[in-house]
């Protein structure tokens, strides 16, 4: 049985991408996944705002709310 050897070495960056699924049905029904840009938990102040970040991010990436403000994001994220 073979090994598995791609394990991450400890504290290495590991990139959360969000990412939601777009529904129609015109005929028959087709999924299409839209792919955000990718983030890190260390780019933001906090756990608790990165988990917002996300919250928002996927509905909006599956269709399902209007676009929102980006940019409260960055400045929060890369505390400026």
């Amino acid at each position: 049985m073979a090994r598995c050897r791609s394990k991450l070495p400890l504290g290495a960056r590991v990139p959360i991408v969000p990412s939601g699924f777009r529904y129609t049905k015109n005929k028959r029904w087709t999924a299409r996944l839209n792919i955000g840009e990718a983030v890190y938990l260390e780019d933001f102040l906090s756990r608790q705002l990165l988990l917002s970040y996300m919250e928002q991010r996927v509905p909006e990436l599956s269709g399902l709310s209007t676009a929102g403000n980006h940019e409260q994001w960055f400045v929060q994220r890369l505390g400026w």
